[in-house]
């Protein structure tokens, strides 16, 4: 395994996960804060983060209090303010051990510490999402997550069980399509160009869009030329 580079900006294709779940596709999608939104939704966020400020202010032993700084963490996230974000889930799951939002808190917090380029750290957060007591729903996401981690920083074999991983456990996943992709696509970095063809073929088995479609297919055809022969 090659020495983790602390650094996710390198291109990559795109999860089709649901924003809501704010899916791997947004670990590398946000740049500075608000650079993302209109000034109508930074203005929701920040209403939203006066008004969950106020209850832990004015209500702070309120039992809407971890309510509140879930709420206040999660629209720093949504403008880009990863530090602030980060302190607040911290601040969450340190004060509310048994809150429902610790889980979640962890793996948004691996997705800060990424945005801030210190992919260390965020494993460290990964890790809580991982061993967690009970199954996470966030469990599929951090799988992706590594593996996009271990893309950008070159070490392809890595990157591969992740997305094989992704694949075996999460065949309906949202991001099943874009990890049976990705497969191909370390193939191709690993210049393994006949395994590379039949892991774009194997695209289709999946529901995708019709852009993921045709990247597959010209993809797969790319590799058969590159291959000595197709079988």
């Amino acid at each position: 395994m090659k020495p983790r580079k602390s650094r996710l900006k390198a291109s990559a294709a795109k999860p089709t996960s649901r924003i809501l779940k704010i899916s791997p596709r947004e670990v590398r999608a946000r740049l500075s804060r608000g650079s993302n939104l209109s000034l109508e939704a930074c203005s929701f966020y920040d209403d939203a983060i006066k008004k969950a400020s106020n209850v832990l202010k004015y209500h702070p032993n309120s039992k809407w209090a971890d309510d509140a700084l879930w709420l206040i963490g999660k629209s720093y996230f949504a403008e880009g303010d990863y530090i602030q974000a980060d302190r607040n889930f911290k601040e969450l799951t340190t004060n509310y051990p048994t809150s429902k939002y610790v889980d979640r808190c962890n793996f948004y917090m691996g997705l800060c510490q990424i945005n801030l380029d210190h992919e260390d750290l965020a494993l460290t957060d990964f890790a809580s999402v991982e061993n967690a007591p009970r199954k996470s729903p966030y469990l599929e996401f951090v799988i992706y997550a590594k593996g996009m981690m271990d893309y950008g920083d070159g070490n392809y074999e890595d990157a591969e069980g992740h997305f094989k991983q992704y694949v075996d456990k999460y065949p309906g996943g949202d991001s099943a399509s874009m990890a049976q992709f990705n497969i191909g696509r370390c193939k191709e970095q690993l210049k393994d160009y006949w395994e590379a063809y039949k892991a774009y073929c194997a695209v289709r088995k999946f529901d995708l869009t019709k852009d993921l479609f045709f990247d597959a297919m010209l993809a797969s055809a790319t590799m058969a030329l590159e291959s000595d022969s197709i079988k």
